[in-house]
């Protein structure tokens, strides 16, 4: 049985024709029809907004009644909204001083990571006998969880910028490796062979 939807060739173009011009004798939206429609979703998005600050406004009362009230030790155990904002505004030039520091750890190690998964992603993709040979080394350290090996970056490079970049470097080093090498191996051969024909070489 032949249904519409299987339709191809000259078939399918007419049919695509057909609903283009249907699309194009359509009246016009109204004004009066469009502000409505654009003053109901604001109205609904005012809702949805409104609705999730209220919540938060919420967690933020209940939060700051049982750190004062309900909770024993003070501010040492559960501390209260009004001691965290506090003590972050004594303490700002010490916390902007660290944030700079872990912002540059994180850029650092991430450059390195990519850089080293794209250019063993391309080694690996090239070779077959590279990627048969060392692939099950690459998936036994991907599937490794990264709060262990943690530790030991610290105690090889220490906690400084290089043990820090060193293990940011290694989290992302897998997926870029992996996707590297996945985007090389499945390339359509048509676009080799288009490449070929363009006068495209290997690289």
């Amino acid at each position: 049985v032949f249904h519409p939807s299987q339709s191809t060739g000259p078939i399918r173009i007419l049919e695509r024709s057909l609903d283009l011009r249907y699309k194009l004798r359509r009246p016009p939206m109204s004004v009066t029809n469009y502000s409505r429609n654009v003053f109901e979703k604001g109205r609904q998005k005012i809702e949805y907004q409104s609705l999730s600050l209220l919540l938060i406004l919420a967690i933020l009362i209940v939060w700051e009644f049982t750190a004062r009230f309900l909770l024993p030790g003070g501010n040492v155990i559960f501390p209260s909204i009004t001691y965290i904002v506090t003590n972050t505004l004594a303490n700002g030039s010490t916390l902007i001083a660290a944030t700079q520091t872990t912002f540059t750890e994180i850029v650092f190690g991430f450059l390195v990571g990519i850089f080293v998964g794209v250019m063993l992603g391309f080694i690996f993709g090239e070779f077959f006998f590279i990627r048969q040979g060392l692939f099950p080394m690459i998936v036994f350290g991907y599937t490794m969880p990264k709060g262990i090996i943690a530790p030991l970056f610290i105690l090889w490079f220490g906690s400084g910028l290089i043990g820090v970049t060193g293990f940011v470097a290694f989290f992302v080093f897998f997926s870029v490796f992996i996707n590297t090498i996945t985007g090389l191996i499945e390339i359509n051969e048509e676009y080799n062979q288009l490449g070929h024909v363009l006068g495209a070489t290997r690289w």
